[in-house]
């Protein structure tokens, strides 16, 4: 689950190619028509949430084997955890 987060992570980090590329694309979706993804509702699209889920699963993950001060991520973990339990009905 890691491994495959942190693939996912480096697909999407915000690199000049991948600014651009993004870049390209909201305009071509623009100028196709198709709404903002930015402008949509409750702060993103499905992705983001999916995104989202995955990371507090990894964090979870990390935090159970005693990983989480080795990865540097104890911070992000409490907080997105904390989060979490404060957006759940």
């Amino acid at each position: 689950d890691v491994e495959r987060y942190i693939a996912e992570r480096k697909r999407n980090f915000p690199t000049a190619a991948n600014v651009e590329r993004k870049a390209r694309g909201d305009a071509q979706a623009t100028a196709d028509g198709r709404p903002d993804k930015k402008a949509q509702s409750n702060g993103g699209d499905e992705s983001a949430r999916e995104r989202r889920r995955r990371l507090t699963e990894v964090l979870k993950k990390q935090r159970e084997l005693g990983l989480c001060k080795l990865a540097g991520t104890e911070a992000l973990a409490a907080s997105t955890l904390r989060r979490q339990h404060k957006d759940e009905p």
